[in-house]
């Protein structure tokens, strides 16, 4: 699919998109909690079925409506299981350890469309635990026997937020108390937020007394809950940039939206958060020094702004990125050079010499994040931008080139 966009002016409202990291540790947590919990503003999307599925297969009774999912859990390992991630990165990484931490073999399958990288680094770090992981081929499917052994681990953040996730969901259970030692810092840390705001409603006690330690009492149960899944920031951020760059946009959904804020208004743009939605204006944009590691999930946004602020920015930090990301940055920098975008790469980050676009042919290779960021600054390019394979945003954001178009970008 092919999506054609112009220089536009941005005047108008839409409403953000759920986040399905939220929806993913929210299923997890009902699975664990005897009893009905009830799940509001759900997303529709491949991922969050499979972790739907997944919860089945492990007890949950679920049955969704109208983007609510009720959520009955009676969470057990038995002696054999099997789970279909269907190609879900954080289906795989949140039950991962959930299923090493019990006596009892699980089974993934459906872990074709996952990167080798996204699988080996687990695998080990879940053996080093005790656990026992083996592969019926070179390739997936995996079979995980508990339980680890250890009570005291040591995280490294370069193994994501969804499977650190899936261990301050599991740790609870055990009979032992437990602790984690935190190894370098997350890409998205709203996604760490946003599982100790779950691990809160089920009542679960934990201490988090430093960005580097967690320490969670042992022997717990999950209490049923009721939660309404925020909006997804970083999608969210990809609307309101439209509005700080193109005119002015106000965003419905209610989420957090503190990061966003403080990012647009560092760049000079008029941002500014009220309960359940977020409006950002169009100012004089300039140039500024950041860090990758404070704006994380943020970063192709900040990116963006850059590229179109006068004078210079400096953004630090980018070398310490997760491979994934780094990717994710190298693909976006290539695109946003076609459309004129100075960009020099530095021993520690980048450095964007800011000025005027011009439209250009984009190819996203794939990427739903690089094609919205590419997708947004052509409202503000010369000319037209093609966006080849735009069809990789509904992966992630189905209604993107929707939701754009009603604040006024001319899409086709």
């Amino acid at each position: 699919m092919e999506k054609v966009i112009r220089r536009s002016i941005i005047a108008g409202s839409a409403r953000a998109p759920p986040s399905i990291p939220a929806a993913h540790r929210a299923l997890v947590a009902a699975l664990l909690s005897r009893g009905q919990s009830v799940i509001g503003n759900l997303p529709s999307h491949p991922a969050i079925s499979a972790t739907i599925a997944a919860c089945r297969a492990l007890g949950a009774d679920i049955v969704v409506e109208n983007g609510t999912a009720d959520v009955f859990g009676t969470f057990f390992i038995p002696a054999r299981v099997s789970l279909d991630c269907a190609g879900s990165n954080a289906t795989f990484k949140l039950f991962m350890p959930l299923a090493a931490i019990f006596e009892g073999e699980v089974k993934f399958s459906g872990l074709d469309g996952i990167e080798p990288e996204c699988i080996i680094p687990h695998v080990a770090y879940l053996e080093r635990l005790g656990a026992s992981v083996e592969a019926e081929s070179e390739q997936p499917p995996l079979t995980v026997r508990g339980p680890i052994s250890e009570r005291e681990l040591v995280f490294r953040a370069s193994l994501g937020t969804p499977f650190f996730s899936g261990f301050l969901f599991a740790l609870p259970l055990l009979e032992d108390d437990s602790s984690i030692a935190i190894d370098g810092s997350f890409y998205s840390q709203e996604h760490i937020e946003e599982t100790f705001r779950i691990l809160d409603l089920c009542q679960i006690v934990y201490q988090h007394p430093s960005e580097e330690i967690v320490l969670l009492q042992g022997g717990q149960e999950f209490i049923p809950f009721r939660y309404e899944l925020p909006s997804s920031e970083s999608h969210a951020g990809f609307l309101a940039l439209a509005g700080a760059i193109g005119g002015s946009a106000r965003i419905e959904g209610k989420g957090s939206y503190a990061r966003l804020v403080k990012l647009l208004s560092s760049f000079g743009a008029e941002a500014k958060e009220s309960e359940g939605s977020i409006e950002a204006s169009a100012l004089f944009l300039k140039g500024r020094d950041i860090s990758a590691q404070q704006v994380g999930s943020l970063l192709p946004h900040a990116i963006v702004l850059a590229c179109l602020a006068e004078g210079r920015t400096n953004i630090e930090g980018t070398n310490m990125l997760l491979p994934r990301a780094k990717r994710r940055m190298w693909n976006l920098v290539q695109e946003l050079s076609k459309m004129g975008a100075r960009i020099e790469n530095t021993p520690s980050g980048l450095s964007i010499e800011g000025g005027k676009l011009s439209g250009a042919q984009i190819e996203p290779k794939g990427d739903p994040m690089v094609a919205m960021a590419c997708s947004v600054a052509a409202i503000a390019c010369q000319g037209q931008t093609r966006i080849m394979g735009a069809e990789c945003v509904e992966k992630t954001y189905p209604a993107f080139f929707s939701d754009l178009a009603s604040l006024g970008a001319l899409v086709r």
